[in-house]
């Protein structure tokens, strides 16, 4: 095609003029750790191997130290005999005396059934300001120790059985492949063998990530097949079921404040390490820092792992807020059921990261059938959560309703919709 006059950019061969393209792939989700649980466990070394994909723990506390009125003989103010739960029955011995948590009243006991019928002896010691209180169903009873008579005999012991809880190693695969002649194709933005291989990585272990929160554990014989069988490791979610603080309701309105903070540290720091880990996503990370009024620090060691951790002190116990984006980030399209407003409480302690020895995380290349024309390679895991409190906050905290008897070491915060 002829030109006449001036040649310009937009007269020459569309084709002809080289472009300007950066030499790399953008992808923001390269940024930061995606996987801040995994981090910080195989950073602490909270890792361990093992032969067999189930793996198993034994947990157990003291006995019952509290039970509850479910209901009574006579008035809350004359009755004598109370009907408590049954199954704390074998915890409340005779001659032993029980404090109204609620009331400040003691009872002494002078006869106990299998079944949980305690008579008592109202005000024994003749130590209540108010002499007609009130006794309530629902009301809290603290378990205190028995006087046993001058002279007498030992009682039978009383224990209570370990709980069992086990979780599974998951198999996990991410492949990628590509024909040969598009890897020795010269391509913008470098490699994309080389570049699809890093993501694959990253998808990768997001998949662990996710699993270890949010996964149920599972054994089956694989339906697609005849020829495996199939595990799923149980998540952290799974494994919380009591400790947990809802600021939804009337009481908070679904408002983060430092009350809120502080009465959820105060549940926290019953039992376990005097640190511990709060993983949430960018809604409850910014109520944080809007409610911090300078009381929250910002932890710099933890930039050199890609994440960012505000650290607050209460009741003794150091709270440390990870910001778990890519597991608790808010849905647009949910109103409900979303992880935005929650923080989950994990003491890291009791966390392993739970490999198959010989088969965590590695790359295994070229692994595509003898025939094909180009190469597959594949990032494969064996691993799974091992994280104690399971067996115990199952067993305590069954039936919705019920007070917690057991404190885990673990637990969380839901229902946060806004801060002041």
């Amino acid at each position: 095609m002829a030109t006449t006059g001036q040649r310009r950019t937009d007269t020459i061969v569309a084709g002809r003029i080289i472009r300007n393209v950066d030499e790399k792939i953008w992808n923001p989700e390269f940024a930061g750790s995606a996987t801040p649980l995994t981090t910080l466990m195989n950073n602490m070394k909270n890792r361990e191997a093992t032969s067999n994909m189930k793996f198993e723990v034994y947990e157990d506390v003291l006995n019952n130290r509290r039970t509850t009125i479910l209901s009574f003989d006579a008035s809350g103010v004359t009755s004598t005999i109370f009907q408590i739960t049954t199954t704390d029955a074998p915890y409340v011995a005779l001659n032993s005396q029980l404090k109204n948590l609620k009331t400040g009243e003691n009872y002494f006991v002078t006869a106990i059934t299998a079944g949980g019928v305690v008579t008592v002896q109202r005000d024994f010691a003749g130590t209540l300001t108010t002499p007609s209180v009130s006794t309530t169903t629902t009301d809290r009873l603290m378990i205190l120790g028995e006087a046993l008579p001058e002279g007498g005999v030992s009682r039978n012991g009383i224990t209570r059985d370990a709980e069992a809880s086990y979780n599974y190693c998951q198999f996990f695969r991410t492949s990628v492949q590509m024909s040969d002649i598009l890897i020795g194709t010269k391509t913008y933005g470098g490699k994309d063998w080389l570049y699809q291989r890093d993501k694959k990585m990253l998808e990768h272990k997001l998949k662990i990530e996710l699993s270890l929160w949010l996964g149920e554990r599972f054994a089956q014989a694989d339906v697609a097949s005849t020829d495996g069988y199939i595990y799923t490791t149980g998540g952290v979610i799974q494994h919380i079921k009591g400790n947990v603080l809802d600021v939804s309701g009337a009481a908070y309105s679904g408002i983060l404040t430092l009350k809120v903070l502080d009465r959820f540290g105060e549940k926290m720091s019953l039992n376990g390490s005097d640190t511990k880990h709060v993983f949430c996503g960018p809604r409850f990370f910014s109520a944080l820092n809007s409610i911090g009024n300078n009381k929250l620090r910002l932890n710099d060691s933890a930039s050199s792992l890609g994440m960012n951790i505000v650290e607050y002190v209460t009741h003794g116990l150091r709270l440390k807020f990870v910001n778990a984006k890519k597991v608790f980030e808010s849905d647009p399209s949910l109103t409900t059921g979303t992880l935005a407003g929650t923080g989950v409480c994990l003491d890291l302690k009791y966390l392993k990261y739970e490999y198959f020895d010989g088969l965590d995380t590695k790359l295994h290349e070229e692994v595509q059938e003898n025939d094909r024309a180009g190469k597959k390679d594949e990032w494969r895991t064996v691993a799974g959560l091992k994280m104690w409190q399971y067996g115990l906050d199952h067993s305590y905290n069954a039936s919705s309703g019920v007070p917690e008897e057991f404190a885990g070491v673990h637990g969380k915060i839901i229902g946060v919709s806004d801060y002041m």
